[in-house]
């Protein structure tokens, strides 16, 4: 991470075994408990439904603690685990998740952002602080880049499947103050540092 964040993993220190493949296929069975999938974009023009009815009694609770969380070097309140890098689109997919009724070190996206809310509310904060949106559970989310916020889990704190879509670029993320000033900025370097040391945890 660059802009003195002293070439940090953005898995922080004491990483563990990511278990990959486990958390994705628990995802999965958690998805097929949906009744309704959105895909939607962040000015909400458009929305795409499929119903597909299902028994009520069906639950939708994630295991995710069978998932091996690590946390993000400078940002507070969320783990994560690395799922996948494309190197040859610059492609990276993650799963985050979020603390209950917190918010996140306000960010700013440099690379198309796409979100599926696997588990809970995501909530959107505007740089004062107020509720943007709220995002709940089984809808795909469009993101929009040079967009200062924050974001937190609701009561329940949230799952979230994130696809950052960088197109050749190297810059991912910018890490920002509350005066929205620029404090380090994530690249593809450092998300290719966070994997091999993640991939080396499992050994």
């Amino acid at each position: 991470m660059s802009a003195g964040a002293g070439g940090a993993s953005i898995i922080g220190d004491g990483s563990r075994d990511a278990g990959i493949a486990t958390g994705l296929a628990l995802a999965g069975r958690a998805c097929e408990a949906w009744c309704r999938v959105r895909i939607l974009d962040d000015t909400n023009s458009g929305e795409i439904a499929v119903n597909q009815p299902i028994p009520a009694s069906v639950s939708c609770h994630l295991y995710d603690h069978a998932i091996q969380w690590g946390p993000f070097a400078g940002i507070e309140n969320l783990e994560l685990t690395l799922c996948d890098i494309d190197e040859e689109r610059h492609i990276v997919d993650l799963l985050v998740r979020f603390a209950p009724n917190k918010t996140v070190t306000m960010h700013n996206h440099l690379a198309q952002t796409n979100m599926f809310i696997v588990q809970g509310e995501l909530r959107m904060y505007e740089p004062d602080g107020s509720i943007r949106e709220r995002r709940p559970a089984g809808r795909y989310y469009r993101g929009r880049t040079h967009d200062a916020h924050s974001e937190g889990g609701g009561p329940d704190g949230a799952v979230v499947l994130y696809s950052m879509r960088c197109d050749g670029e190297n810059d991912v993320l910018e890490i920002m103050d509350d005066a929205q000033n620029v404090l380090a900025t994530l690249t593809m370097d450092d998300v290719r540092a966070a994997w091999a040391a993640q991939q080396a945890a499992r050994g």
